[in-house]
């Protein structure tokens, strides 16, 4: 049996606030992306036609969780470049079963 233990280096504060402009710079691009849908969405509700064809609405919807997955992956793997990710088991499921109910 080996006693030999893996140890993480830790991240350099050069690493560190990389990793924070580009968790920002991801966050604001991906939550410009996710207003923007939102607000499409809402202005088609605000005609007849909109209350109609629901399924317009649907798309927009789908749209908005795909951009933030997309968000949430790309910060992911920032913080994961950084050694920073703590897991959480029940997060982790949640996040499992959000996939899992969108997927077509």
């Amino acid at each position: 049996m080996s006693t030999a233990s893996t140890t993480l280096t830790q991240p350099t504060p050069q690493q560190l606030s990389h990793a924070v402009t580009e968790i920002g710079r991801l966050t604001l691009q991906g939550s410009s992306e996710v207003y923007s849908l939102g607000q499409l969405a809402l202005a088609w509700l605000e005609r007849p036609e909109g209350h109609r064809n629901l399924e317009v609405v649907a798309n927009a919807l789908q749209a908005i969780c795909g951009a933030a997955q997309r968000m949430e992956e790309l910060v992911e793997d920032e913080v994961n470049h950084v050694h920073c990710l703590q897991e959480d088991p029940a997060y982790l499921r949640r996040m499992a079963a959000a996939a899992a109910a969108f997927q077509r």
